[in-house]
């Protein structure tokens, strides 16, 4: 099993979160989604802050397609 501080590349970030890379590189530049530390230059996911999000993510209410 994979330890909390295991880290995760944009490609095999995306696939857990079933998003694109390039959905990850806009939230980078945006501010938004995971937590992302840099090796370097490289991007990298820890899997608690792939999983914080997922269970943030959850937790977000979705607003109703009518409006309500």
């Amino acid at each position: 099993m994979l330890g909390d501080d295991a880290l995760f590349t944009p490609r095999e970030a995306a696939g857990v979160l079933r998003k694109t890379t390039r959905t990850l590189e806009r939230w980078r530049s945006d501010g938004k989604g995971p937590r992302v530390v840099f090796i370097g230059r490289t991007p990298a996911y820890r899997l608690a802050d792939l999983r914080r999000f997922i269970r943030d993510s959850a937790l977000r209410p979705v607003a109703d397609s009518q409006g309500e």
